[in-house]
């Protein structure tokens, strides 16, 4: 990082007051000022993700879209000192996939000035939410909304002093006056689980604008839109976690879904594939919280349940052990090739071939899935290619 960037434990103090997260697990500042760079496969495997997600919306017959929250240094980049912010991740990865159901509402967010974060925190404003909200109600089901339909803005009337993530890391802790929704529609659900992975609210309104059931899985960003959208959707079910989890969405039968992450996320994307089932993550948890003498009991658990065969398991698998590495190689670039978006970057034999060496593994297994569901049917691939 710049050594001109003032920092304190991991806070920078920008114009103003604000504070900006600049350091920690996610190295905020070293790639908004460019100084590190993500990864390809982490790219690929946001591609995955996206197309992936989009493919079980389809399958659901429900309306999709992702919505990447930009980080405060992207929004309120003058009033970052010492650093000029020169990269954004959302801008990167919607550009790098290409997919329209990526939301990156950057100059919306902009043009509510510095109100749009609160001072002292990471997080956005209320006001910031209540826009976001409409935004992703607009993308979902084509409606547009404004104050005169959801008067949403009618409920910002809880001002109080707020010490937030960023204020309680320096010393004295600094706060700030903000002004927060009260929400007094419908009823919250929720297990109020410690920690991040696992939480789980869940809201009811029967007077919302719209009747239908939005699943979001997400971080605390989209948690904190959880009051604004229930005024918009009749049932809202939030769940915290970095993946889209497909038994929860065969469970739930969404009519929307919705799949959240911060900016600084994106600086290391998992796969959608390496998810647990979502209703293991106390048990994670507190494996990894105790020191649990069995701590492979978990993965091995997800492994189990999720629905794609163990290494070995296509031994009991009818005429699965039949399948040739060729025969899975054509199906994975079969794949590979239906995926592939054109772009001006794609246009070239060098740089597909360069996606395709990130990509193939997760092609292969995808087509030994395929082939492994096929033979529980009683089928083989070669009657199909």
């Amino acid at each position: 990082m710049n050594d001109s960037v003032p920092m304190v434990n991991g806070v920078h103090i920008g114009k103003g007051g604000h504070l900006f997260l600049a350091s920690g697990a996610h190295a905020v500042f070293e790639y908004a000022t460019g100084r590190k760079t993500v990864e390809l496969q982490s790219l690929v495997n946001f591609k995955n993700n996206i197309s992936s997600r989009r493919n079980c919306a389809d399958a659901f017959g429900c309306s999709y879209r992702h919505i990447i929250v930009p980080d405060k240094q992207s929004v309120l980049n003058d009033l970052v000192n010492g650093a000029e912010v020169s990269t954004r991740l959302g801008e990167q990865h919607k550009t790098f996939t290409g997919f329209p159901e990526i939301l990156y509402p950057l100059r919306e967010l902009q043009g509510l000035g510095e109100t749009v974060f609160m001072r002292t925190d990471t997080h956005l404003a209320d006001i910031a939410n209540i826009l976001l909200s409409r935004l992703i109600f607009t993308e979902l089901t084509g409606e547009e909304l404004s104050d005169e339909v959801d008067n949403l803005q009618e409920y910002l009337i809880v001002r109080k002093r707020h010490i937030g993530d960023l204020g309680s890391k320096l010393t004295p802790q600094i706060g700030a006056e903000e002004l927060f929704l009260k929400r007094e529609w419908g009823k919250l659900y929720s297990n109020h689980l410690s920690g991040n992975d696992g939480l789980i609210d869940v809201y009811v309104n029967p007077e919302a604008i719209r009747e239908g059931r939005l699943v979001i899985f997400g971080d605390s960003f989209a948690r904190a839109m959880g009051s604004c959208l229930s005024r918009l959707f009749s049932e809202v079910m939030f769940f915290r976690t970095r993946f889209a989890h497909g038994e929860i969405i065969s469970l739930s039968r969404p009519d929307y879904l919705l799949t959240q992450n911060a900016e600084r996320y994106l600086a290391n994307v998992s796969a959608d594939a390496d998810a647990p089932p979502f209703f293991l993550y106390p048990n994670i948890i507190e494996a990894k919280k105790n020191n649990n003498k069995y701590p492979d009991l978990s993965e091995m658990l997800g492994k189990m349940l999720s629905g794609v065969p163990l290494p070995g398991a296509s031994k009991l698998v009818r005429k699965e052990k039949e399948l040739d590495p060729a025969t899975l190689r054509r199906i994975a670039v079969a794949l590979f090739r239906a995926q592939l978006r054109t772009g001006e970057e794609l246009h070239s034999q060098e740089r597909r071939q360069e996606i395709w060496l990130a990509e193939k593994d997760h092609y292969i297994e995808h087509a030994r899935w395929i082939c492994h569901n096929l033979a529980r049917e009683g089928f083989h691939i070669s009657e199909f290619i």
